[in-house]
């Protein structure tokens, strides 16, 4: 057990270590002193050496604008980073829902992953539908309002 806290604390000044050196003008001292932190702890901390207070850790997460569990756990780490910005954006999202709706997506999505065609092709029937009904309809506004102005010009 113990040997497992100290690999993640180690995996967590490892992230920290790289989001300071990604973040643009991030000096260790800038963010010893935005954490409460001496920049020597800030060293420490990066190189596994010294784990970090509770309070600090969500000083460090708030800093970098993530969870903390983001920055505990480096398998999400890797994921985050593998993804595009639109991933990353479906990330984000999907962290909103509660455990319950969590499980019908990944539901849905293992059903939509398998029969991939058929949705798609439904969801474009779907939308080719709607836009098709909007289109008729704003068609319909028009000539009604069309062709009012030219009865009313014509007599």
């Amino acid at each position: 057990m113990r040997k497992e806290l100290d690999e993640r604390g180690k995996r967590f000044g490892r992230e920290i270590k790289t989001l300071r050196q990604s973040t643009p003008d991030v000096s260790q001292e800038a963010l010893a002193a935005a954490v409460r932190y001496s920049r020597s702890a800030i060293a420490n901390l990066e190189t596994g050496r010294l784990d970090p207070a509770l309070s600090q850790a969500f000083a460090l997460a708030d800093y970098f604008k993530m969870p903390l569990a983001q920055l505990l756990f480096e398998q999400e780490q890797e994921l985050q980073r593998a993804l595009s910005q639109e991933g990353r954006e479906l990330l984000a999202i999907l962290q909103q829902f509660e455990k319950g709706k969590l499980r019908m997506l990944r539901r849905c999505a293992k059903l939509i992953q398998q029969h991939q065609r058929h949705v798609l092709a439904y969801l474009d029937h779907q939308i080719g539908y709607t836009e098709d009904a909007l289109t008729r309809r704003r068609l319909q506004q028009g000539e009604m309002g069309d062709g009012a102005g030219e009865g009313r010009q014509a007599s």
